[in-house]
């Protein structure tokens, strides 16, 4: 969940921007690509998961005993 919030905030405030640049400083129609939006809303939470579980491996692979005695 906070993957894909953090993902949506970023996206949000990205397109948010844009619009506002190509409405008041270009004076141009704003027609974004919406493809790589979906993919980034697709792609960061996936990532986000995956490296979490490739960083509490140890510690799911190990006994409770043997975490509390390395943080001690």
């Amino acid at each position: 969940i906070l993957g894909f919030l953090g993902a949506l905030t970023g996206v949000g405030l990205s397109v948010l921007f844009s619009w506002a640049l190509a409405r008041w400083e270009l004076e141009i129609p704003f027609e974004p690509n919406w493809l790589p939006v979906l993919t980034v809303l697709l792609v960061i939470p996936l990532l986000t998961v995956g490296i979490g579980l490739l960083n509490s491996r140890a510690v799911v692979t190990q006994s409770p005993l043997e975490v509390l005695r390395k943080e001690l």
